[in-house]
């Protein structure tokens, strides 16, 4: 229990204080009709399971979906990975219009311990979020 309190706590502070900082934004290869890039100074490695980080995706032509008024331009996506699992989920998700105007965003954030809900997507082989997390993993053993 103290554990998931100590992992909640740099959560959160990686989200308050982690997009306070400026982004340094690194693509991430992958054949995909979008841009996706990370942000490497939101990187964060705890007890070499778990990894946090902001993503931003371009999207071309724009997205749209019920839920948000306008086109969507960018997207950027706050993702939490378990290497261990080899499940992901994420907390926040922001829409931007084509002016960086932020059109809606999302929390997705849990109070719960239980890892089966806490990381609720798999990573599959062959998708964007395995090579997020690829780069990530680069980026962190300094192979970028």
């Amino acid at each position: 229990m103290k554990l998931n309190m100590f992992i909640l706590v740099i959560y959160f502070s990686t989200f308050i204080f982690g997009q306070g900082e400026k982004a340094n934004w690194t693509r991430v290869d992958f054949v995909y009709s979008s841009r996706m890039y990370i942000d490497v100074n939101s990187i964060q490695n705890v007890n070499d399971t778990l990894v946090s980080v902001w993503t931003m995706e371009e999207n071309f032509p724009p997205l749209s979906i019920e839920s948000v008024s306008g086109k969507i331009y960018k997207t950027k996506t706050f993702y939490t990975f378990n290497k261990a699992l080899l499940r992901y989920s994420f907390f926040e998700i922001i829409y931007y219009d084509e002016k960086d105007n932020v059109l809606n965003s999302f929390s997705y954030r849990r109070n719960t311990g239980h890892q089966d809900y806490q990381y609720n997507y798999p990573v599959i082989e062959g998708s964007i979020e395995e090579a997020i997390l690829l780069k990530c993993n680069q980026i962190l053993k300094g192979i970028e």
